[in-house]
């Protein structure tokens, strides 16, 4: 049931692969938080970076851990 959810969602929502620049921005934003004594999810750093070398915000229900990312716009879905 799951399952077809997912594939059914990801007909309409274009999926981006991980790039190189998406590998620099993510280990820069990484030690940008090490640095500063702050962590977020691995999955979620990946989700920043990549909207981050892309010029992307994020529409997030995890408004308190993508807020830690500098420059990265966050939005709570209004559903």
């Amino acid at each position: 049931m799951r399952m077809r959810f997912v594939v059914g969602l990801l007909e309409h929502i274009p999926v981006a692969r991980f790039e190189l620049l998406d590998a620099i921005v993510h280990a820069n934003l990484k030690e940008i938080l090490r640095r500063s004594g702050t962590s977020i999810w691995a999955n979620d750093l990946i989700i920043a970076a990549t909207a981050l070398s892309r010029g992307l915000g994020v529409v997030t229900e995890n408004l308190a851990d993508f807020q830690k990312i500098p420059g990265l716009s966050a939005l709570r879905p209004s559903w």
